[in-house]
């Protein structure tokens, strides 16, 4: 049976005050808890429809804050900044290796949540003790600049299906 896990933080919404670049700071310092672990678990490329428009990450800030600032919510013309921003990333291109990093930040509607979710790739055995200790690592360091109201890793066997 292949185990799938998931880290899951929720962090509420912010402050009307908070600007896009304080918003967009605070998102990068998050990413940059990746880099002190291995490239198995960094954000190495950029979500695409297809494999052919995938891109890498670059680790640039400006970069970083033009992409955040074009995953806002949008209907046409209308901008819903109060929605927040979203990014999402990948680790490997070989999906059993990947490690899937999704992240939505800046929501200032107080029913919305901004949220990180690291789905840990298929191919991490959870029940090695240095695995796990690389995991709680990576959760402790993600909690200390994120700074949910409530996190977990959760193992997602009910709600994913592997076939390889």
């Amino acid at each position: 049976m292949v185990q799938c896990y998931s880290i899951i933080l929720w962090k509420k919404a912010e402050k009307n005050d908070k600007s896009f670049n304080q918003i967009a700071e605070d998102a990068f310092s998050v990413l940059e808890v990746f880099k002190n672990f291995s490239s198995e678990f960094r954000p190495n490329y950029l979500s695409a429809a297809s494999k052919k428009e995938v891109r890498e990450f670059d680790w640039d800030y400006n970069s970083f804050y033009s992409l955040l600032k074009s995953g806002v919510n949008k209907e046409g013309k209308e901008i819903f900044k109060d929605l927040g921003y979203s990014v999402s990333f990948f680790s490997s291109k070989e999906d059993e290796k990947s490690c899937g990093i999704n992240l939505h930040v800046g929501a200032k509607n107080e029913r919305l949540l901004n949220t990180l979710i690291v789905d840990l790739p298929i191919s991490f055995d959870m029940c090695k003790v240095e695995n796990a200790k690389i995991i709680y690592d990576l959760f402790s360091g993600l909690v200390n600049v994120f700074r949910p109201f409530w996190g977990c890793v959760s193992d997602n066997i009910l709600s994913k299906r592997y076939r390889p």
